[in-house]
């Protein structure tokens, strides 16, 4: 007797990890685990639908710093990309325990980079990870610039 379900297409999935930035187009869903004080960035064009996803470490970790991130985040556009035009989500940042201070700057800073490189205020969502939570992730899928927030979501991860 056949099958009578149907087979439903499954996206593809690209795993980004710590320091990583990558993109894609169309039926792609991009994703990170383990945000903790990193942040997540996921960035959406959505007449190309194409998506871009980074998790950039937080600038008080060793080898890190605001210019090399921001750097990292800049080069990964291309040239001509209408910045108007795309949203972006922002992830993650756990406060650190010892310098919430420096937390709130990294989350300001990332702010402000977003709006540096021209996308509006308007345009960006915000989801930090609240002090009950251990990590999260986030999810972006290219095909629609929906993007998924999960919190506590630790899966260990090869850096």
């Amino acid at each position: 007797m056949p099958d009578s379900k149907e087979e439903v297409p499954k996206s593809d999935i690209t795993t980004v990890r710590m320091w990583g930035i990558e993109s894609a187009q169309g039926e792609v869903v991009l994703e990170t685990h383990n945000l903790g004080p990193c942040v997540g960035v996921a960035i959406y064009e959505p007449e190309s639908r194409t998506g871009y996803l980074a998790h950039i470490p937080n600038p008080e970790l060793p080898g890190s710093s605001y210019e090399v991130l921001e750097n990292r985040l800049v080069t990964h556009f291309k040239e001509e990309a209408d910045f108007a035009r795309m949203k972006a989500w922002l992830g993650g940042a756990k406060a650190l325990k010892n310098h919430p201070e420096h937390t709130d700057a990294y989350r300001q800073w990332m702010i402000d980079a977003l709006q540096d490189i021209g996308i509006p205020g308007g345009s960006i969502t915000v989801e930090w990870i609240g002090d009950d939570h251990l990590s999260g992730g986030m999810k972006l899928n290219c095909a629609d610039g929906t993007v998924e927030y999960r919190l506590s979501d630790f899966q260990p991860m090869a850096i």
